[in-house]
């Protein structure tokens, strides 16, 4: 069973989708590898609507169609990769802006702890205060809180 099975990998983005523009030779090589792969999609068109010339060549209405259809991929690549140019300057922006918060909150936190400190001292009665690190040392990781916010200056 697997033994005979092929392994087939699917081409990178770049290969499969060369950036290209109208007329240019990347778009010319597209559009023929599409005619060549519709030449080869039997009892599609060609039966029913005798899109082939004498000569069993696509016909140009057909060939017209394969051009239509391959500017048409051109351009929904071209939009996909400015929608993910997009994406990718807006996530920039978002992590600079990120990192600006990050420095004004440490630059900021020493001031910050210290009136928090102040208000708390001035607003308990020193009994309260001990009273209150005996509360917070008999919890779980609470003796950190104690040191930073409750110890003497």
């Amino acid at each position: 069973g697997d033994a005979n099975r092929s392994t087939w990998t699917r081409p990178c983005h770049t290969q499969r989708c060369a950036m290209a523009t109208p007329g240019s030779a990347a778009a010319a090589a597209e559009d023929r590898k599409l005619a060549l792969d519709a030449d080869e999609d039997v009892g599609e068109e060609g039966e029913e609507g005798g899109e082939e010339g004498a000569d069993g060549a696509p016909s140009a209405a057909r060939l017209a169609r394969l051009a239509r259809k391959a500017q048409a991929a051109r351009v929904a690549r071209l939009r996909h990769k400015q929608f993910v140019a997009d994406r990718q300057e807006e996530n920039s922006a978002l992590e600079k802006d990120e990192a600006a918060l990050v420095a004004e909150e440490a630059a900021a936190a020493p001031a910050t702890l210290a009136a928090v400190t102040a208000d708390l001292r001035r607003a308990l009665k020193p009994e309260e205060l001990g009273q209150l690190a005996s509360w917070l040392c008999e919890r779980p990781g609470g003796a950190a809180y104690v040191e930073t916010y409750l110890q003497q200056p």
